[in-house]
């Protein structure tokens, strides 16, 4: 059996998104954004994604839980904060099929009381015979397919036009007409990675870039002795080549307004 897809690259992806989700926790006050996006999705903690999800017998859907991983915000653009959630199915083996990350950026339009928002998946790769047989990225309008809905957890209603939670909901046109003109089968971008481990990595690195995410999650330090697809993965994303000793690295905050939470390792017990 290979080490990708299986039960330890699922613990390793799990322990990478606990990881992210503790050091996305605000150093002070949180900004009205902030604020807004964890009154509209449940944001998940570092134990629930270290020691309760892995624990979840597969199929797993985080957004059928209404469980949101509320990221930092981006390091160039702070303004612009990233939610994700993952669903991960299996094979008649037990090893994991159809990942897919969704991942949205938000920001708010100065002034007007409405936001921009726009999504992504993250997928693993499909049969060989399928149109995308490598890991990849595409454009998404909403949470689940068919949908036009990114700024609310999913719901029935197939078109969604609020774009924020206020007295009136006003239905933001513009918006939803980049919305419809949004390609979600084409372009798949390619991504070079193999594991799911590699794959969480590959999402947040798009967002941060490899040496913020060095200095912010400690990858090589987080998943220790590494499986060789796992390293692989990690130096096509460059952050095995980013990777540097701990005394020579700011704080995580320092570089990408994060907190200041305890490393999550694959072996800690969880917290109080």
């Amino acid at each position: 059996m290979t080490y990708a897809f299986g039960p330890d690259d699922v613990r390793s992806m799990w322990a990478v998104l606990a990881e992210w989700a503790e050091k996305s926790i605000p150093d002070g006050e949180p900004t009205p954004l902030s604020r807004t996006l964890s009154q509209i999705f449940q944001p998940v903690g570092r134990d629930q994604l270290l020691y309760t999800l892995p624990e979840w017998p597969l199929p797993i859907s985080m957004q059928d839980e209404d469980w949101w991983l509320i990221g930092a915000p981006l390091h160039k653009q702070k303004e612009v904060i990233p939610v994700l959630t993952a669903r991960l199915d299996k094979r008649s083996d037990g090893y994991v099929k159809d990942a897919i990350f969704y991942v949205a950026l938000f920001r708010e339009r100065p002034g007007e009381g409405s936001i921009d928002v726009e999504g992504w998946r993250f997928e693993q790769e499909e049969d060989e015979d399928a149109a995308h047989p490598y890991a990849h990225a595409q454009a998404v309008t909403g949470w689940r397919q068919g949908s036009d809905c990114l700024i609310h957890s999913p719901h029935p209603e197939r078109n969604c036009e609020v774009v924020w939670p206020s007295g009136d909901e006003a239905v933001d046109v513009e918006r939803v007409r980049a919305h419809r003109a949004t390609l979600d089968k084409h372009p798949a971008f390619p991504l070079p990675v193999s594991t799911l481990t590699g794959l969480a990595l590959a999402l947040i690195t798009s967002l941060y870039g490899a040496p913020t995410v060095v200095k912010m999650l400690r990858p090589t330090e987080l998943l220790g002795r590494q499986d060789s697809s796992v390293a692989d993965d990690l130096t096509h994303l460059g952050i095995n080549r980013n990777a540097v000793d701990e005394e020579a690295v700011p704080e995580a905050s320092d570089e990408a307004n994060l907190g200041d939470g305890q490393d999550a390792v694959l072996d800690t017990e969880p917290t109080e």
